[in-house]
């Protein structure tokens, strides 16, 4: 997977890559970035990104602006638009631009991974192979099926002992009626 990283900023770039990278299992060899709006225009073409993840508001082109170019490049292109105002008008102009999605800034580990996922409609875990993840959820859920299956011979123990205890009480009854007077 290849994803390209447009932001001003250094440090917001860092933060990305570093949770690619570390949370969603994304080979360093695929995280691409640019520091401008000019410079993603560029690299788009060569590294022809899987998903961008675009910064709403640079000094050089503004990300509407950028959207517009990376989807006439390609119409098919996933751009996740970044933003820490969560300006909504401005959101909705890059929505109508061709962006996939958006995610506040400082972006987390889970906003970027159901970006990702949301984008590109897939479980980025699979995707990956992070079988370690999918291994522990896998034991997570046997362990809850066991639980279950403890709980449901539990039930069907005491139904079992419930039929038993009503035998006992019948036979108990019979016995009394045989021996009173009372008809």
């Amino acid at each position: 997977m290849k994803i390209l990283i447009v932001d001003d900023v250094a440090v917001i770039r860092t933060i990305i890559k570093d949770i690619l990278a570390n949370y969603c299992n994304i080979d360093k060899k695929g995280i691409f970035d640019a520091n401008s709006g000019t410079s993603a225009i560029k690299k788009y073409p060569k590294v022809q990104p899987d998903v961008v993840f675009l910064d709403i508001h640079m000094p050089d082109i503004d990300g509407v602006s950028v959207v517009k170019e990376i989807k006439s490049m390609d119409s098919s292109a996933k751009v996740i638009m970044c933003t820490s105002s969560g300006d909504l008008n401005y959101i909705k102009q890059c929505v109508a631009a061709g962006a996939t999605g958006y995610i506040l800034k400082p972006p987390t580990p889970e906003n970027v991974k159901k970006a990702i996922e949301t984008a590109m409609g897939i479980d980025l875990d699979v995707y990956t192979g992070n079988t370690d993840k999918l291994q522990k959820e896998l034991e997570e859920l046997e362990s809850a099926l066991e639980a279950k299956k403890r709980a449901l011979d539990e039930a069907t123990q005491n139904h079992d002992n419930h039929d038993d205890h009503d035998a006992v009480i019948e036979m108990f009854v019979e016995t009394n009626q045989e021996g009173s007077d009372t008809p």
